[in-house]
């Protein structure tokens, strides 16, 4: 998929999901107007450390430790606990590539993706007015949606 230029991929920028020579590879192969940040942030992202459902709130259980969710047992990921503006600083950290485009690829190139870029992923007269301000370190310092402020 990396490698077919027909395609766009997605990729979960945690650190943990993916090593940082695999997002270099994702990276160099499809650039930031083909590449996606996801995040499949389950309940427990932004949380101490303990157990939390995962998938429906009555679903299975996962162990949130040191930044990561793993299924019982430890025996693999449950889902990121990383909100997407870590994802972002993440990737920008561990690929050295410039902020604009990290924040591209978790905007306008989803946007684009799904087919919404008419109306959402950038600023621009017509479109939605969603937008996550925050700082040099990625740390959130407002939301608006639909142009008003909600956090």
């Amino acid at each position: 998929m990396l490698l077919d230029e027909r395609l766009s991929s997605e990729l979960i920028s945690d650190g943990i999901h993916l090593s940082r020579e695999m997002l270099l590879v994702a990276f160099r192969n499809k650039g930031y107007e083909r590449l996606a940040i996801v995040t499949d942030a389950m309940r427990g992202a932004g949380m101490p450390d303990g157990d939390y459902a995962f998938g429906p709130r009555n679903g299975l259980m996962a162990t949130v430790r040191n930044g990561e969710a793993r299924v019982a047992g430890g025996t693999g990921l449950a889902s990121s606990v990383c909100p997407m503006n870590e994802m972002v600083r993440v990737f920008r950290d561990l690929t050295g590539c410039p902020l604009w485009q990290a924040v591209r690829m978790a905007s306008l190139t989803p946007a684009t993706i799904a087919g919404v870029s008419d109306y959402l992923g950038s600023l621009a007269p017509g479109k939605s007015a969603d937008i996550v301000l925050f700082d040099e370190d990625v740390q959130v310092k407002g939301v608006y949606a639909g142009g008003r402020r909600v956090v």
